[in-house]
């Protein structure tokens, strides 16, 4: 969101001076990244119910991990 900022240097000379604030690059990034990683971790639920509930996806983790670590 874009805003701007007035200020007079003199009462008799109005010079104005219009300052545009936006959002950086770094937050621009940010917001991305979060909306992301928020729907995807949304979707959570609806994976381990599809791969056969928490049992079998707990049980998937559990091998990953040993072979990792291999």
């Amino acid at each position: 969101m874009c805003h701007s900022k007035s200020f007079y240097i003199d009462s008799d000379i109005k010079l104005l001076f219009i300052l545009i604030v936006g959002t950086s690059w770094y937050a621009s990034v940010f917001l991305v990244v979060n909306a992301g990683l928020g729907a995807g971790l949304l979707n959570f639920p609806a994976a381990y119910h599809q791969c056969g509930g928490i049992i079998v996806a707990i049980s998937i983790q559990g091998v990953r991990f040993i072979l990792v670590f291999l």
